[in-house]
């Protein structure tokens, strides 16, 4: 799941819609990285929006989680979960970072306490996904399924793991590389390099 074809084509999207960009990246985890995946701008463009979300839409039916209400991560999660819970017909909402201090003081908003899918864009740590996971058990709901768009394998499924979740992606950053090279988008010698810089060789 999804395949060798699909991650050729999630990785056609990436590189078409300028989400892939490469140079020296401090991320939000701190970690640097010789890439970085702006999940952003595929939201631009309505025909890739549709293929991610078919795709997100074919992973969460196999997985048995298509009635679930979809709890995005801010602020990257939020527009897939959005996409996502319409493409679906079922309910959204979305995790904070911090409860806000005025007005309800919600952490969580647009959905009540009950089984939820928690989606985010891109997992490195999994830092974000792992504190809006927190945040959902604390108020009263119960995590069905992690989902990320794109899983860079830098931490983020055994930092979930430690709370009893696993991480399912639409596609790993290891795939992303590997198809990029199948399909002579990127040299086989540029993506080895990727790989062994961020410990995925």
């Amino acid at each position: 799941m999804p395949g060798p074809e699909l991650d050729k084509l999630y990785t056609r999207i990436l590189l078409e819609s300028g989400a892939l960009l490469f140079g020296r990246f401090r991320l939000a985890s701190g970690v640097e990285s010789p890439i970085y995946i702006d999940l952003r701008r595929v939201l631009a463009k309505p025909r890739y929006l549709r293929a991610i979300v078919d795709g997100l839409s074919v992973l969460l039916e196999h997985l048995g989680y298509t009635a679930h209400p979809i709890v995005g991560v801010a602020t990257g999660g939020i527009p897939w979960a959005a996409a996502l819970a319409y493409h679906l017909g079922v309910p959204t909402g979305y995790v904070r970072p911090r409860a806000k201090d005025h007005g309800t003081g919600k952490i969580v908003e647009g959905v009540e306490p009950g089984e939820v899918v928690l989606l985010d864009d891109v997992a490195t740590t999994g830092e974000s996904l792992a504190a809006a996971a927190e945040a959902l058990l604390n108020e009263g709901y119960t995590v069905r399924a992690a989902v990320v768009v794109v899983d860079r394998e830098q931490g983020a499924a055994s930092r979930l793991a430690n709370l009893g979740l696993q991480l399912h992606s639409l596609v790993t950053l290891r795939e992303i590389l590997d198809s990029a090279a199948a399909m002579g988008l990127l040299a086989v010698e540029r993506v080895e390099e990727i790989k062994r810089q961020l410990g995925l060789a």
